[in-house]
């Protein structure tokens, strides 16, 4: 038989013995011929004045047990949700490396240049009711829709800037562009004091080193609610007629992300 079959067998099987444990004891020490007739199989001859006092002790012993063995259980649980934390970090990581060096080779760029790339995520934030009245009053009331970065540590990120971009009604950055046209946008020669970005000087600020940045849309019912983000602080060269196909491997990467690892695009809590 297959390991890893018998392996579940086995765990099959002890998981139903505890969980009958309860059940068993309870029906054997429900009255004195119960009991009486399991210690006769086990040729054990109890004095019948105490028989009501070993009925006790045997529950509690049972009772015991099943809480010792629901302690080793939990503790089996942490332990193995510890180690496919840890395989689940381990992966994101080598998975992001992986294909930022196939980008890298498709585009002939160098691989210590590219593979220090933070991957990022921003997830959609809009206050619900606002964007209820901004529908009731036909755009007349202006719902503002951020874009909050999402602290995602399996990815082996080195810079959490913690910023947020508005995306609607005032437009700021590379995200706005991208949420804006629902296509994959990048600036090889990033600047965060260019005018049109219209970021603030907090926003300018934490921005300051980064070098280059792409933006590529996670589509959700045919919306926009999440941007996946590549954010260097070096400097990633490769000629403009490039840039579609770089376009085009990180939408191949955003999709083995969804596949994968959908829980990466959950929604944001709604907020202002």
């Amino acid at each position: 038989m297959n390991p890893i079959r018998l392996r579940c067998k086995k765990k099959l099987i002890s998981n139903l013995i505890f969980v009958s444990l309860p059940a068993i004891v309870t029906y054997f020490s429900k009255d004195d011929y119960s009991f009486m007739t399991v210690f006769g199989y086990l040729k054990i001859h109890l004095p019948q004045n105490y028989l009501s006092i070993w009925r006790f002790k045997v529950g509690l012993a049972a009772a015991l047990l099943l809480q010792i063995g629901v302690y080793f259980q939990f503790n089996a649980m942490d332990k193995e949700r510890e180690r496919l934390i840890d395989n689940l970090q381990n992966y994101l990581k080598i998975h992001k490396q992986l294909a930022l060096k196939i980008i890298g080779q498709t585009i002939n760029i160098p691989e210590q240049n590219i593979v220090n790339t933070d991957v990022k995520v921003y997830l959609c934030k809009q206050n619900r009711l606002k964007a209820c009245m901004e529908k009731l009053s036909l755009g007349f009331v202006k719902a503002k829709t951020m874009f909050v970065e999402k602290n995602i540590k399996e990815f082996g990120q080195t810079h959490y800037t913690e910023l947020s971009f508005e995306v609607s009604p005032k437009p700021q950055g590379l995200l706005a562009s991208c949420y804006n046209t629902k296509r994959s946008v990048l600036d090889k020669h990033f600047n965060p004091k260019q005018a049109f970005l219209q970021l603030d000087s907090y926003q300018q600020e934490r921005m300051a080193d980064v070098k280059f940045i792409a933006c590529c849309p996670v589509f959700i019912r045919r919306k926009v609610r999440a941007v996946l983000v590549f954010e260097s602080r070096e400097s990633i060269w490769f000629d403009d007629s490039l840039n579609e196909i770089f376009c085009a491997k990180m939408r191949d990467y955003r999709d083995q992300l969804e596949s994968e690892f959908p829980k990466l695009f959950e929604k944001v809590k709604e907020g202002n």
